[in-house]
Order: structure tokens, then sequence, then C-alpha cells
């Protein structure tokens, strides 16, 4: 009997001893992992917005290991973010998830990524109660490194990566018109997110949002920019071809009429994230209905951005 108890005994405290080693392993692993981890927090400054247009509600942000490991990719609101990390060397894209006609392609890549515009929206008819949507905004962050067991607490601020164009047209004779729409050609189609740059490669036409006012017309576009190419040296110049605006009317009699105007190069000198662009027109009635374009001029401005 007391051998047979004594055999028991042992076998119980060979268990316990195998669980008890199976815990140890399991929080030795466990405090290795958290020990090659770090914490990374960002506060999200937005103090440089488009005026006029909705701020955005959701970040991506994608984390790329600079020793060619796997991307890693979360959302967050756009107030404050916390990640717990791998500790490794990072290059990271940071950019708004809810930006108006834009979709992201090649993600995986950090040299490749980019934003891309959904061009087949189809343009709105004359509304005096246009809502405006949410521009897109991003940042680079390159070579961040981090230590394991490291808490990071930084401020972003995501900037602007687009431009508005806005067109002011002053009709002589704007009471006979009761709807416009129009459009823009050559302007780039897609962004590379890491080099914030335009891809010349696929030229794109935009809608462009109209309203009727007393004197004529006013239309804006969000753009990525205009379509360049780039020339050994980096120096970039214009495509061949040019920026097109492209006017549909209808008049009041229910008649239309379309007119193009050539805007040349001009649009590509132009650098700040707002370009105004004032045209003045005519309208003649007989013999048939025509607009003319007698004038028009690009200029820059600063009244949209928010400091």
């Amino acid at each position: 009997m007391y051998s047979r108890t004594k055999v028991i005994l042992h076998v119980f405290a060979i268990i316990f001893g195998l669980a008890w080693v199976m815990i140890e392993c399991s929080c030795e692993g466990d405090t290795d992992k958290e020990s090659s981890q770090a914490n990374l927090s960002y506060s999200i400054k937005l103090d440089k917005t488009l005026a006029n247009y909705p701020k955005p509600q959701k970040l991506r942000y994608c984390f790329y290991p600079t020793n060619g490991g796997p991307m890693l990719r979360t959302d967050g609101d756009a107030n404050n973010f916390k990640i717990t990390l791998p500790a490794d060397k990072y290059n990271i894209l940071v950019f708004n998830c809810d930006a108006a006609n834009i979709e992201f392609k090649n993600l995986e890549s950090f040299d490749e990524a980019e934003a891309r515009l959904i061009t087949a929206k189809a343009t709105k008819a004359t509304d005096n109660n246009i809502n405006p949507e949410t521009p897109l905004y991003g940042l680079v962050i390159y070579d961040l490194e981090i230590e394991p067991g490291q808490n990071i607490q930084e401020v972003i601020q995501p900037a602007p990566l687009v431009k508005e164009i806005s067109f002011n047209i002053n009709i002589d004779g704007s009471e006979y018109i009761s709807k416009c729409n129009g459009s823009l050609s050559g302007v780039a189609a897609a962004l590379n997110l890491s080099k914030q740059q335009v891809m010349p490669d696929k030229p794109a036409i935009v809608n462009i949002e109209t309203t009727l006012t007393d004197k004529g017309i006013k239309g804006s576009a969000l753009i990525l920019g205009i379509a360049t190419q780039t020339e050994e040296g980096g120096q970039e110049q214009p495509t061949l071809s040019t920026n097109q605006l492209t006017l549909n009317f209808t008049l009041t009699d229910g008649s239309t009429f379309t007119t193009t105007t050539d805007l040349g190069h001009d649009l590509s000198d132009k650098q700040q994230p707002d370009i105004h662009v004032d045209m003045d027109a005519t309208i003649s009635l007989a013999p048939t209905f025509t607009v003319t374009i007698n004038s028009w001029k690009i200029a820059s401005g600063d009244s949209m951005i928010i400091k």
C-alpha cells in the first residue's frame, strides 16, 4: 500500500513539474515577445486643410519594414492613433481613406503605392447646394527606427495631396442659361504616395461641379495635379497635350451648346494647392445660340490653406 501511494505521488510530481515548465516557457515567450515590441502613438494635427471642404475622419497607416518584411496596415481616426509594433526600422505612409473619388493601388509596395482618380463619376447637374467632398491628405515618414520596449509619442500633420481648380465665368447674357456642366482634360490620373509626385503615364479627364450665379457660372474640381512628364535631369515638362476646358450649356428654351477652351500649359506652372481661373464670355442668340469665351486668366491663390 505504501509503495502504491508513493508511485502515485511520484507521478503527480512529474505531471506538476511538466505543467510548471510549460507555464514558465509560456511566460518567458510572452516576455520575450513584449520585450521585442514597441509602442507608437501619434496625435494628428489638421491645421493645414482646404477651406470649405470637410476634414478627413479616417486615416490609414501603412508600415513598411525596411528589411523587406511584409507591410503592416491599420486604420484609425483623425485625432489620435496608437499601435504596438515589432522593433524594426520602417517607412510609413499615412493618408485618409475617406477621400472622395480616390482609390488606392499597389499598397503592398512602399515605392509603388499610389492614389488613383476614380473618373467614372457622373457630372452633377447644376445645383446651388452642392455638398463638397473630402479631399486627399497624406504624409511620408522615412526610416523610423523603433527600439525594443520604446514608447514613441509624436505629432503628425498630414498635408493636402490634391489641388482645387476653381472657375469663375462672367457671362454677358447669363440669364438665358438654365444649367451648365463641364470637364477638364490633361490632369494626372494617379499620384505616387511615397514620392508625392503625379504619375503622367495616363492623363485623365475630371468633371467640374458647377453652379449658376447672377453673373454667370462658377465651378470647381479637385485634382491630383496636372499631367507632366519628366525628362533627363529631373526637370518636369508639360505633356504634349494641353489642358482643355469643356463647358456644356443648356439654354432656357432647351437648346444646348458646347464650347472648348484651350488653357495651354499654364495650369502646370502653379504650385499652390488652389488655382483660380477667371473667364469672360458672351452669349449670342442669333442665328443660333453660341457662347464665346473672350478672355481668361489663371492665378494661384493662398486662401485654401488654414494655418
